[in-house]
């Protein structure tokens, strides 16, 4: 259903069948759009499994399953053995991670070498450094580890350059931030080298770490082992590569010409896209953040580690905010960073005797809260937006409820303070995804049958058929990659008019609402195949979307033809 996910596999099925692992092809048309190694990966999945959805998003997972490992292994390095297990399932729990890891964006992949790249850097940096030294001034008690109420007083010493075993997790760092270039682009080493600067800008303890790498000319080395590829689609393409990838696919997501996109800009997109897509967590860092603002005079309580991640994710987030041109994926590569640091909170404020903690914890019995009215809200309105659900969906608003009351009851179990764990959450999430997959899945199948309707034409047509669409321009790449041909874009009652002139057979995906103007307007088209799909949204009074059905058919020009229909 995603454009981008059937664009992205028909440029590597394109690829792969023509035999130029080099080039992605659109319509047998070199389309420059992302480096190559996604579909690359991509490609060797199909030329094992078949040209499949499974082959598709296979990448994807695998590179999901490698990050769950990459965040524990981060975390426990920096933190300890709990925050580096329960970092990873709470990145492995998110919307944002369930949903990328399903689908065959380069997104995920991306993700997993940025993030690698990121984490043996800041990994590799760490060895030898000294310990931080509480002391117990001002505290009721002693906490034996960097968390919790002490004042943490860190040594000015300056940290020893690497050993043997930390330069050897440098370079696997450098050799991951390549392949990051070779997966979306010179963006990845953007990102990394700003992360580098302002570190080093930042002077202190962050300078001191940032200070033991050889960070000035491993960029240097992980630029030029990723170039032998844009340096050959250079030599190749010339000018068109330098408008289609270096503008169109880097400067011009930043500036956003119009004609490039039209789409609007909006400055809290980032905000919303944090809260929901990372949800339930995004909640505890909230509350992380309202706590620290609330003690930045006090002694300082946070380790370089801390620090290092809240500026990777401060700099991902706001560099991405500066760019007009917004996604809500493209700030993904923060989710480990920013999940290592809510675990971090969650085990802070389960220590917490000194009321240091106390937003974090409101935060905590208001997510318990905020589930029961989630469920509740969800019983009443599900229903109401026409998505033809079974009875069973119900299981939704109950699961959200029940893990809402689970817990508040933790809560109130533990004095009202946080659980040890942040397990009930996990496992409400867990349980909700098991839903979206059983129910909501199939019923989403129902409401966008592109692999039906567009599968049927290929099946029933040959394969040199032309095949256009008319009024349904957001569901071209679905339509094309079950098709498996080029569909001709029908803009204007005058172009489907035009393309329907044809003397040989000719095919055309529309609305029913279309045809029907279409045979009042004259036009010799019949009807061949059906279903029933969602076309659009209407608001409802309450303000819910409610869901806009109608008829989408593919018709035929020339004398009546019998139906495909059984």
């Amino acid at each position: 259903m995603d454009p981008d996910e059937a664009h992205y596999a028909e440029l590597t099925r394109e690829m792969l069948q023509a035999g130029n692992w080099l080039v992605p092809l659109l319509d047998g048309v070199p389309f420059i759009d992302k480096p190559v190694l996604f579909h690359w990966l991509q490609g060797v999945s199909m030329w094992l499994l078949g040209e499949s959805e499974l082959a598709v998003r296979l990448p994807s997972a695998v590179a999901a399953v490698g990050l769950f490992a990459l965040t524990r292994w981060v975390g426990r390095a920096l933190f300890g053995a709990a925050v580096g297990e329960w970092g990873a399932v709470m990145f492995a729990t998110i919307p944002a991670t369930f949903a990328l890891a399903s689908i065959g964006l380069l997104d995920m992949v991306y993700t997993m070498f940025l993030f690698g790249a990121f984490g043996c850097l800041l990994v590799a940096s760490q060895e030898g450094c000294p310990r931080l030294v509480a002391s117990q001034e001002g505290c009721p008690r002693l906490v034996a580890s960097q968390e919790g109420c002490p004042r943490l007083v860190a040594s000015q010493e300056r940290c020893p350059r690497l050993g043997e075993s930390g330069l050897r997790v440098e370079i696997a760092g450098y050799a991951l931030l390549a392949l990051a270039v070779m997966t979306k682009g010179p963006v990845a080493l953007l990102l990394v080298g700003l992360f580098c600067c302002a570190a080093w800008i930042a002077g202190g303890e962050l300078r001191a770490r940032i200070g033991r790498l050889h960070w000035k000319s491993g960029l240097l080395i992980a630029a030029i082992a990723a170039a032998p590829w844009f340096v050959w689609m250079y030599v190749r393409f010339g000018e068109a590569f330098i408008q289609g990838y270096v503008l169109a696919g880097n400067l011009y997501y930043v500036t956003q010409p119009p004609s490039f996109s039209g789409r609007a800009v909006s400055h809290t997109f980032y905000a919303r896209a944090f809260a929901g897509g990372f949800f339930p967590w995004s909640v505890v860092l909230i509350g992380r953040l309202v706590d620290l603002a609330l003690r930045r005079r006090s002694a300082p309580s946070l380790s370089t580690d801390e620090k290092l991640l809240w500026l990777w994710a401060a700099l991902v987030i706001g560099f991405f905010s500066i760019a007009r041109f917004k996604l809500d994926h493209y700030i993904f590569p923060t989710a480990p960073a920013l999940c290592l640091l809510a675990a971090r909170a969650w085990q802070e404020a389960t220590i917490d005797a000194c009321g240091r903690a106390r937003v974090t914890r409101l935060a905590v019995m208001g997510l318990g809260g905020g589930l029961v009215l989630a469920g509740t809200f969800t019983s009443v309105y599900l229903f109401e937006l026409d998505l033809e659900l079974p009875a069973s969906a119900i299981a939704l608003p109950v699961v959200l409820a029940l893990g809402g009351v689970a817990l508040l009851t933790a809560v109130a179990k533990a004095g009202w303070r946080v659980p040890a764990t942040p397990l009930v959450p996990a496992v409400t999430l867990l349980a909700v995804f098991a839903i979206v997959v059983t129910i909501g899945f199939p019923t989403l199948e129902h409401t966008r049958p592109t692999a039906l309707i567009a599968g049927t034409l290929h099946e029933r047509t040959p394969a040199d058929a032309p095949a256009g669409i008319y009024g349904l321009e957001q569901w071209r790449s679905s339509l094309r990659y079950y098709a498996q041909r080029p569909l001709a874009a029908l803009a204007t009652p005058e172009d489907l008019a035009a393309f329907v002139a044809q003397t040989r057979p000719a095919y055309v995906f529309m609305r029913r609402r279309d045809y029907r103007a279409a045979k009042v307007a004259g036009l010799e088209v019949y009807e061949v195949f059906r279903c029933r799909a969602v076309v659009g949204t209407i608001k409802s009074a309450a303000g819910l979307r409610r869901q806009q059905w109608d008829e989408l058919i593919v018709v035929k020009n020339g004398p009546p033809q019998r139906s495909w229909l059984p």
